[in-house]
């Protein structure tokens, strides 16, 4: 079963309106929907504190932009990838992971340490 794609608060809304207007249970309301019923209970509690409003997709932060490594911690990750015998992409990400807690970095994604080795083959 596809869960579908609830984009906008007002949507929100409307699924959970039968429950708030007329009562009908959030689990019967969450099979005809394919949402599970943990989801409509937020939407519940959400919309009853903070209205329509509150139901809306909150923007990240972080939209549109990479998570930015200093010239340090690219020179550090390069030379984990380029290390002889080569080390696996998780071996990188792990060891890179363990340097970064001991100097108080933030611990860049999977992803962007991938990003880097892709640049480098």
């Amino acid at each position: 079963m596809n869960k579908p794609h609830i984009s906008t608060a007002f949507e929100k809304f409307q699924i959970i309106r039968l429950h708030l207007n007329q009562g009908i249970s959030l689990s019967k309301i969450a099979k005809i929907n394919a949402l599970n019923v943990s989801t409509l209970k937020r939407w519940v509690k959400i919309y009853q504190s903070k209205g329509l409003d509150g139901l809306k997709r909150k923007e990240r932060k972080d939209k549109g932009g990479r998570h930015n490594l200093t010239k340090e911690q690219q020179e550090i990750i390069e030379a984990l990838i380029l290390q002889k015998p080569p080390l696996s992409l998780t071996a990188i990400h792990r060891k890179y992971e363990k340097l970064a807690k001991e100097k108080g970095w933030t611990i860049p994604s999977y992803y962007i340490v991938r990003d880097r080795l892709y640049k480098l083959s």
